[in-house]
C-alpha cells in the first residue's frame, strides 16, 4: 500500500513566547494528519512539559501556513 502524502499535514505549535522547537516536543508528536490529532498534541504539551499551546498552524507540503483554532 502506498502512502497518501496528499492527506498529511505539517503542524507548528506556538506558546506565548513563540514557536515551540522540536526539542520541546513530547514523544509521539510526529506525522499528524488531522486537526484532532493536533489538538491532542497540544494537550500532550501541557501534560508532559507544562507548555500551554496558544497557536497552531498547518500546511500541506510546500503550501502556505494557515491557522487552526486552539481548543
Amino acid at each position: 500500500m502506498e502512502a497518501n502524502y496528499d492527506r498529511t499535514w505539517e503542524y507548528r505549535f506556538y506558546d506565548e513566547s513563540g514557536l515551540i522547537t522540536a526539542g520541546d516536543y513530547p514523544p509521539g508528536i510526529d506525522g499528524l494528519d488531522s486537526d484532532e490529532q493536533a489538538w491532542r498534541a497540544a494537550d500532550l504539551f501541557k501534560r508532559e512539559n507544562g507548555i500551554i499551546v496558544s497557536r497552531i498552524e498547518r500546511r500541506k507540503a510546500n503550501d502556505t501556513w494557515e491557522n487552526v483554532p486552539v481548543l
